[in-house]
């Protein structure tokens, strides 16, 4: 078994991380961006329970909506079936988003001083924060460019879209800071609350 070094904790001792209980409307509205780009929005809109129409059809910016909205989304995104290169693209969509509004200032400030994705990587809660209410993120160094990476107690694992997705907008996020950045999940003991990706760059 591969030497791990613990480098950014859970925010709280794993045992006391709550259940995800929101998310940011700026999620949503770029996830929304992405499958308008699909040419599969009307799609996506058939399939969302229709109590939540209203909410996709006029979001509001910097909104906190509850989490069984986020399982409603991402349902309907699921049902999709999408290819996975599409799902890829409309996560990457995402996190080019965030780079150029929440890590706006962190992007000036690798240009200037030529930070690595470890500095993303350390900003992992400071931006889950930011975009979902409750759960935790944690960060292993495997190598000089190489890390694991897990979110726990995050309800929206339980659909492969998402974790795909979320795969996407941290190769988007943390690629930012590489010149070639590679993602793929590993597996978790509960994928209903759990997501761990392995990362490595150059």
């Amino acid at each position: 078994m591969e030497a791990e070094e613990l480098f950014l904790p859970f925010a709280l001792p794993k045992e006391r991380v709550p259940l995800v209980s929101a998310v940011r409307s700026t999620v949503i509205i770029s996830s929304l961006t992405g499958l308008r780009a699909a040419g599969r929005y009307d799609e996506y809109l058939a399939k969302l329970e229709r109590r939540f129409h209203d909410v996709v059809a006029s979001p509001n910016p910097n909104a906190w909506l509850p989490l069984d909205f986020a399982l409603a989304h991402y349902d309907a995104c699921q049902r999709l079936d999408l290819e996975p290169a599409m799902i890829d693209e409309i996560g990457a969509q995402s996190g080019r988003f965030v780079n150029e509004t929440l890590l706006s200032v962190l992007t000036r400030v690798s240009k200037e001083f030529g930070v690595t994705p470890w500095f993303a990587l350390s900003n992992s809660n400071t931006l889950g924060a930011r975009t979902w209410m409750g759960g935790s993120f944690a960060v292993w160094k495997l190598g000089p460019k190489e890390a694991r990476l897990e979110w726990i107690q995050q309800p929206v694992a339980r659909f492969p879209y998402f974790r795909r997705a979320f795969g996407g907008f941290t190769k988007a996020i943390c690629g930012h800071f590489a010149r070639a950045m590679f993602v793929s999940e590993l597996p978790m003991p509960n994928k209903a609350t759990e997501i761990a990706y392995r990362l490595s760059w150059v």
